[in-house]
């Protein structure tokens, strides 16, 4: 038989197809997370992810520490706790609380100064709700543009801030420098043009493959050897022609041996 077998597609590599899943979770993933972190980045409201809270930092008052556009990690954490860093421990503790701003009611993050107990409530002025514990915090820049004083006196250690338990949102655990990367114009454009590109260029390259051997076997179809095909299964070649399939030389040959066989002559 003169046909030519059909040829088998040739599959992805191992390498290939591990690169191809990694590449698809990550990219999945981050646009999960930076859609997350963008609406963090365009409305400045407290997002939960996975439990930690992630804010976006939106004055100077707590540079260098905080600085403006970054994204810092809020965690819940007890009144109890707070208490024995601030009077026990005499740790620096950073919060997030709810506060008053402009009549609206907006979180700041501000450092502890103190944290008391009273057995007689008062009232927190955001949350309006009655309190045992109070918390004083304020910001720790003292060239600040934002903690505006008389006299144009920018010290944001002279504004103080006070609230109790239910405005407390939790305490600043770390800045997250990848997030903060990650809701920037350049961040953006790593974090999802790379792997969005490699995603694009590899289906490409798959669809072209595919449309390649598409083609290679059409030809193959064309030219193949019916003939051979037909005298196997006894019926007619699908083209009609007999001599579709082969050489010019075994044409030559084939009508050679039938003009012989005309001529009544022997081989």
């Amino acid at each position: 038989m003169f046909g030519k077998d059909k040829k088998p597609k040739k599959p992805k590599s191992k390498a290939r197809k591990i690169i191809d899943w990694v590449v698809t979770g990550i990219f999945a993933t981050l646009l999960v997370g930076v859609g997350v972190l963008q609406i963090v980045n365009k409305t400045s409201k407290n997002q939960n992810v996975f439990g930690p809270q992630f804010q976006k930092v939106l004055t100077d008052s707590m540079s260098p520490v905080y600085k403006v556009n970054d994204i810092i990690v809020v965690e819940k954490t007890s009144v109890e706790d707070l208490y024995k860093r601030v009077n026990e421990k005499h740790q620096e503790v950073d919060v997030s609380f709810y506060w008053m701003v402009n009549g609206q009611k907006s979180s700041m993050t501000h450092r502890l100064i103190s944290v008391t107990y009273s057995e007689t409530p008062f009232t927190d002025p955001a949350t309006l709700q009655e309190c045992h514990y109070q918390f004083v915090a304020h910001g720790i820049n003292k060239q600040s543009e934002w903690c505006k004083g008389s006299g144009g006196y920018y010290d944001c250690t002279n504004q103080t801030q006070t609230f109790g338990e239910t405005a407390l949102i939790g305490r600043v655990s770390r800045k997250s420098g990848f997030m903060t990367f990650a809701t920037s114009i350049w961040g953006l454009l790593v974090l999802l043009l790379l792997p969005c590109t490699y995603l694009i260029v590899a289906s490409g390259i798959d669809i072209y493959k595919a449309l390649k051997e598409s083609e290679d076997e059409e030809a193959a179809a064309k030219g193949g050897n019916v003939v051979g095909e037909a005298s196997e299964t006894g019926a007619e070649p699908k083209n009609g022609d007999p001599l579709a399939g082969l050489s010019k030389e075994e044409k030559e040959r084939l009508k050679k041996q039938m003009l012989d066989e005309m001529l009544g002559k022997k081989d």
